[in-house]
């Protein structure tokens, strides 16, 4: 995940280091690249990516050799590339944000995947995985989904995208008193009822929803900049990039 790896770390996570190579190397690495070694390897959020480090990507790809920080050595890898991004690339490329060189060697076979209100026809399957995922988690296999919910999950709007939905399906898990997850209590989850949703007083769980919350809320009032965002929380840019690398597993 780009966004979530500060850039001075991103580098050593793609391309590994030796030992000695900064503070706290006390050990070679193998890089993602290295390790995806004749596979895939999947760039989450490559928008985010710092630009001077894209530099160094556009290389490898190119050139198909990695050098490890702190290292002269060359290592010959061969790696097909999937990267996403939420952010429209064209954009950050007139912004100055992305470079043009990189989006053109990347952008061998595009798909858009549209925003899950724009594709209601998804929401059942992936409700119901949610669904299973968090009760074989929680110790409630038997629980399953009434389709009579079904209606209210594809009409909704879906802000959050496919997040909100996995966070629904969990608190319908956390919440469901019987084997089935009926369509009120779906209703009463969608509509924010704060009677049923105060039900969960895990004070760790709702601490945390609070804090992403408001995270959140300060990296759109600093338009994605991480240490304006960090001013605004009064935190400092690492302990921000802590705080996001958690809220993103």
């Amino acid at each position: 995940n780009c966004a979530a790896v500060p850039a001075d770390l991103l580098e050593s996570e793609l391309f590994g280091h030796v030992r000695g190579a900064f503070s706290g190397a006390q050990a070679d690495r193998a890089g993602k690249f290295q390790v995806a070694d004749g596979g895939t390897l999947f760039l989450d959020e490559i928008g985010e990516m710092d630009y001077r480090l894209q530099a160094k990507l556009l290389r490898v790809i190119e050139e198909g050799i990695i050098e490890p920080l702190g290292s002269d050595r060359r290592i010959a890898v061969d790696v097909r590339i999937i990267s996403s991004t939420n952010r429209k690339l064209e954009d950050e490329i007139a912004k100055g944000r992305f470079r043009e060189d990189l989006f053109f060697r990347l952008n061998v076979l595009h798909i858009h995947v549209p925003p899950l209100r724009h594709r209601t026809e998804d929401v059942p399957d992936l409700a119901r995985m949610f669904l299973a995922q968090f009760a074989s988690e929680l110790g409630k296999r038997s629980l399953s989904l009434d389709d009579a919910a079904l209606p209210l999950l594809r009409s909704y709007r879906w802000r959050g995208n496919v997040r909100e939905l996995r966070n629904v399906m969990e608190r319908a898990v956390v919440l469901a008193e019987t084997e089935r997850v009926d369509a009120s209590l779906i209703a009463t989850l969608l509509s924010g009822d704060t009677q049923q949703q105060s039900a969960d007083l895990n004070l760790a769980r709702r601490l945390d929803e609070a804090e992403r919350e408001v995270i959140e809320q300060a990296l759109v009032a600093a338009q994605g900049n991480k240490a304006a965002a960090a001013t605004l929380l009064g935190i400092g840019e690492r302990t921000l990039w802590t705080k996001l690398r958690k809220h993103r597993r």
